[in-house]
């Protein structure tokens, strides 16, 4: 089944990415990694806004503190006032450099953090994923020599990660201690070498069934990772889809970022809805994002 995604918001980012549904303050956030910006929606009322800061955001975590978010950002892991934008520096445990910077990341069913880092212009094999248990750190290295890390899921049982290093065309899966937040044991769910674009971000949905965003693809696909059976289809109208996330009240709306860096509207062939927030219902629901530090509500 193919489904049409609507764009809700045409917030032209260039990298859109990140996606988290906070459910205390019905809103939407997400990031524009390259514009420094964390933006945000609320479908109740159709509001929009955006937060300026002064490093790159890569991934959005749900704080414990209501009127708060947890930002994996170039500066360090941020704690953000959702009214003013002001950002407090928790730490910084990973080691960036200077040629490096987060990128997709989630809380784990238990409230860590796990952050991915990839180069500042897509080197291969610079990057690689963190675990943070606390936002102030230490960070303890799980994977190394990632190219993009991207689109992190764990099941309902909790014993499962799937990942995702974009070049590699796969989502592998992992065995995963809820205890101590280890993974082992690396297999290949998905693979996508025959083409239709790289995979991107991911969530999961209530049935543990993968939905995974193509850069490069145009759409979102609903897959189950026992199988590896196509479940189903959404359809974009810009080729450089990121990421996606359930919201809404009912964990029922799915929704969609994308970017159109290296595009411009003076070439031919411009898509320009790339770069905006996209959503569509399904007919499944996805799960609560943990809060860092407290795990699924």
């Amino acid at each position: 089944m193919k489904i049409e995604a609507e764009l809700v918001v045409d917030a032209q980012c260039l990298l859109g990415e990140g996606p988290l549904w906070e459910p205390r303050e019905g809103r939407l956030y997400w990031v524009d990694i390259l514009n420094r910006r964390i933006h945000w929606y609320e479908p109740g009322s159709g509001a929009t806004g955006h937060f300026m800061l002064s490093g790159m955001p890569g991934s959005l975590h749900r704080s414990p503190e209501t009127g708060r978010l947890i930002a994996a950002s170039t500066d360090g892991i941020l704690s953000v006032d959702t009214k003013t934008g002001a950002a407090e520096v928790l730490g910084t445990p990973v080691d960036l450099g200077e040629n490096r910077r987060p990128n997709d990341g989630k809380t784990d069913p238990r409230g860590r953090i796990f952050t991915g880092v990839m180069g500042m212009k897509g080197e291969r094999g610079i990057g690689g994923l963190y675990r943070l248990d606390r936002p102030e750190g230490p960070a303890v290295t799980l994977l190394e020599k990632l190219s993009t890390p991207n689109g992190l899921t764990w099941n309902a049982a909790a014993d499962t990660f799937h990942h995702i290093d974009t070049p590699r065309r796969t989502v592998l899966e992992y065995d995963y201690d809820p205890a101590t937040g280890a993974i082992e044991e690396r297999r290949t769910a998905l693979d996508f070498s025959g083409g239709q674009g790289g995979p991107d971000g991911m969530t999961i949905d209530a049935s543990d069934r993968l939905w995974v965003a193509f850069w490069g693809g145009y759409s979102v696909r609903h897959y189950d990772p026992r199988s590896g059976e196509v479940l189903g289809e959404i359809a974009l109208p810009c080729g450089q889809v990121t990421s996606c996330a359930f919201g809404g009240p009912e964990l029922d709306e799915l929704y969609i970022t994308s970017a159109r860096v290296g595009r411009s509207a003076k070439e031919p062939g411009f898509e320009p809805e790339a770069g905006g927030l996209f959503r569509c219902r399904p007919g499944v629901r996805g799960v609560p994002e943990p809060m860092v530090g407290r795990g699924r509500e």
